[in-house]
């Protein structure tokens, strides 16, 4: 696993997509963050929305830790009401991801490493479950797993870190989907929003796409062979190697981070 260059800017990390189109916006360091509000967008759900967006990119690292928030100028580029962006930051701040800092402003909250531990806990015992649900299902059907699988090995090919995540992340979706087929209700989805972060300040070398290729296709392998036991162990392995890129983050940007 290589770290990131420090010198890495928040252009060459990930960034968010946008559902309904990219406002073109040269000159703010917001450009390409939000969408373009369609007609008639109430105060509600222009708050919604920059909310939505802000939550991405603070998860995908569009929006680095200690990135400064202006409510006038996030106002301007998601062409919304300053009333909009006052209410996504405050749900924002209830949820730990950013922070005011006094005579300094509103900024994204550092990555907080006991969560980090929590949520890589509750992860593997949420996956587990959904891991053993699905097996268990009569019909299990893992076409959209192998789909994955094929986007990932494209994505590795071409280098694509980005694509390669959004698939792998989608992947770990779909079992936990599977799980909620078989139990004919929805699966708890908890969020990792500090582990997600961690995780992507570490950029996998081509073994690391190699592996995560090769266990995903046990997963699925046992998933449609109904064989809980082949590929229970190979699951583990694979959820548990989030703590060497957690660990390795950390140490590579203790600054991203706060105890």
């Amino acid at each position: 696993m290589q770290v990131p260059d420090p010198r890495l800017s928040p252009e060459s990390l990930p960034s968010i997509r946008s559902i309904r189109g990219i406002v073109a916006l040269e000159s703010s360091p917001l450009a390409g963050l939000f969408s373009m509000p369609g007609p008639g967008v109430g105060w509600a759900e222009a708050s919604d929305a920059v909310f939505t967006e802000l939550l991405e990119a603070i998860r995908t690292l569009r929006l680095l830790p200690g990135s400064l928030l202006v409510e006038a100028e996030i106002a301007a580029a998601a062409r919304v009401s300053r009333a909009s962006v006052e209410e996504a930051i405050a749900r924002l701040t209830a949820a730990g991801l950013v922070t005011s800092v006094p005579h300094v402003g509103t900024k994204v909250a550092r990555i907080r490493w006991r969560e980090v531990g929590r949520e890589l806990r509750l992860r593997e015992s949420l996956e587990t479950y959904a891991f053993d649900a699905a097996c268990g299902a009569r019909a299990r059907d893992t076409t959209r797993m192998h789909d994955l699988i094929e986007v990932q090995q494209g994505a590795a090919e071409s280098r694509d870190i980005r694509a390669f995540m959004a698939a792998c992340e989608q992947f770990h979706d779909e079992l936990v989907a599977l799980a909620d087929a078989a139990n004919g209700r929805m699966a708890v989805r908890l969020p990792h929003f500090h582990l997600d972060r961690a995780h992507r300040l570490t950029r996998p070398d081509q073994d690391i796409f190699t592996t995560v290729i090769d266990e995903h296709v046990v997963i699925a392998d046992a998933v449609e062979s109904g064989n809980a036991a082949s590929g229970r162990r190979t699951l583990l392995r694979h959820l548990r190697r989030l703590r060497q890129f957690s660990d390795e983050a950390y140490a590579a940007y203790p600054a991203y981070f706060i105890d």
